[in-house]
């Protein structure tokens, strides 16, 4: 086969090409702005990626979106039950939606890159066997949840989300120490952009044009009859910044805690003194409850040989005095928002916790469904204090259950 014909089906390819562009160029176009932006960008940095990845080694150029990823609301969602229980905002998506993330996409671009050779140097991807399996089954224990689970489509959605998190692990786990160092030092760096913008949000009340990334105004807590800001960052709500400070508290403390280089260690504290400071302004306390149990693990396997040295005892010396320093400032509103009687607050989480374990008892095998309890929680308890998670938005005003 020659001529015409043969450069009629060359030209296929890029004819197939043009045409997806024209119809994402379309549906970007009615889209909203956030859709848009995000992608554009990922067109955009697909083809810069197959390009630049003739010549150089990608991955450390993946690493640093990978972090920006984590550290701004940059995700999309699809299908969406907008009238699940517990969501925040329909954008946010999670287990409500099906979520396409930056995190997903450049594990995705990694893992390919590994297994093509294209942007490193050695190609061939290795599978660490204990992560991979203890993934799996936990994702097929969801699956088996589908015995009782009411709503299917809020299980594929949580099953896509832990489908995406064995990727990314994947991904993680075939890098070289050198990349584990930039990715953590991005996070780290990050972290105090992060901080930066979720304490001017505190101060300022303004949710500083991040609005176009879901979130459409500074979310306010009503804690003793008074109400109380909230800052979400750049990841649009409090909570869900709590989450993020989450995991960037435990390594960045290792990182402060290595026997790495000095400027990695100076980074670390960094990150780790910015992440205390920024889960004070989400006003968490599931988040703040995770910080002292992850720093006793994280100094228990980085610091535990070297706990009683002169320099760390100078070192813990110091950081009693900050965090004196930082009580005076803060401790009033963190002891407001653990005793005050609010939704949410201890004295209501126990009676509900006493509610959940009594439904756990019910359906000790395959549970109710992954990712329904929150929908099945009030129908299927017995105890009647799930009640409770009801009225906790009735306080101030007239509600019969809650007087009754």
């Amino acid at each position: 086969m020659s001529g015409a014909p043969v450069r009629a089906l060359r030209a296929l390819p890029v004819a197939g090409l043009g045409l997806a562009a024209a119809a994402g160029a379309v549906a970007l176009s009615a889209a909203p702005l956030k859709f848009a932006v995000v992608g554009l960008a990922a067109a955009f940095g697909g083809v810069g990626a197959l390009i630049a990845g003739q010549r150089y080694r990608l991955t450390p150029l993946l690493l640093v979106a990978l972090a920006v990823g984590l550290t701004v609301k940059l995700d999309v969602s699809f299908f969406q039950h907008f009238e699940a229980v517990g969501q925040y905002l329909p954008s946010i998506g999670g287990g409500a939606g099906l979520t396409v993330s930056v995190a997903l996409l450049v594990a995705l671009t990694l893992i390919l890159s590994k297994v093509t050779g294209i942007g490193e140097r050695v190609s061939g991807l290795r599978l660490d066997r204990p992560l991979v399996l203890t993934q799996l089954a936990f994702l097929t224990a969801g699956l088996l949840s589908l015995a009782n689970a009411t709503d299917t489509a809020y299980l594929w959605f949580d099953a896509w989300r832990f489908l995406g998190l064995l990727l990314v692990s994947v991904a993680v786990s075939n890098l070289s120490g050198a990349d584990i160092r930039t990715l953590a030092l991005a996070i780290c760096a990050l972290c105090l952009v992060q901080t930066a913008v979720a304490g001017l949000q505190y101060v300022s009340g303004s949710e500083l044009g991040l609005s176009v990334l879901g979130e459409e105004q500074i979310v306010e807590e009503n804690i003793n009859f008074s109400a109380q800001r909230r800052a979400g960052g750049l990841k649009v709500h409090p909570n869900i910044l709590g989450y993020y400070y989450e995991f960037v508290w435990p390594l960045a403390l290792a990182l402060a805690l290595s026997r790495g280089p000095k400027l990695l260690r100076l980074v670390g504290a960094a990150g780790a003194g910015s992440a205390v400071v920024g889960v004070v302004l989400t006003l968490s306390r599931a988040s703040w409850l995770t910080y002292p149990l992850s720093a006793t693990l994280v100094i228990l396997l980085v610091y535990r040989d070297r706990l009683f040295t002169r320099a760390s005892l100078i070192v813990f010396a110091l950081l009693v005095v900050a965090a004196g320093i930082g009580a005076i400032y803060a401790g009033p509103l963190v002891w407001e928002r653990l005793t005050a009687d609010d939704g949410g607050s201890a004295a209501q989480r126990g009676p509900l916790n006493a509610a959940a374990l009594a439904l756990f008892a019910q359906f000790p095998i395959f549970g109710v469904g992954l990712n329904n309890f929150g929908n099945q929680f009030a129908v299927l308890d017995q105890t009647g204090l799930s009640r409770l998670a009801a009225c906790s938005t009735a306080r101030t005003t007239s509600c019969t259950t809650c007087t009754s």
